[in-house]
């Protein structure tokens, strides 16, 4: 398995068909990435899509639907400076927006897929922090 994977039918692209899809989303070592692949039995299709970064949306929507929406918690935030550099770097915005996430009322620093969730709790525990991940709906 492939992180966490989700399989499911659509209608083929390319003929109409039933087909089958996997979609897929892992992280290593800070990494994050994602996998599409497409096996049409009517018409021969195979296609096969991945990268590295956040999926296309329509991708990330599928995932949220078959295992829900993850939040990640930080509490109690031991280093603002080095919490703003891994928010900064994995979201790819500025020191302004990233200071504006972490002073969140509520706490929820993001809330995504679970292995989305489960990147940034590593990425945040590995300068220290200790965030926490919980299933939002």
């Amino acid at each position: 398995m492939f992180g966490d994977e989700f399989k499911t039918t659509i209608e083929c692209p390319c003929c109409g068909k039933i087909c089958s899809i996997a979609i897929g989303q892992t992280s290593h070592n800070g990494i994050l990435a994602w996998y599409e692949s497409i096996i049409c039995h009517n018409c021969g299709l195979r296609s096969e899509s991945d990268d590295i970064g956040f999926p296309p949306e329509k991708i990330r929507l599928q995932l949220i639907d078959f295992e829900g929406l993850w939040n990640v918690r930080l509490e109690n935030i031991k280093s603002q400076m080095e919490t703003i550099k891994v928010i900064r770097k994995a979201f790819s915005i500025d020191t302004k927006e990233a200071l504006r996430i972490i002073r969140n009322e509520s706490k929820v620093i993001y809330s995504g897929t679970r292995e989305e969730a489960i990147w940034l709790m590593s990425l945040l525990k590995h300068v220290g922090e200790t965030p926490l991940i919980q299933i939002a709906r």
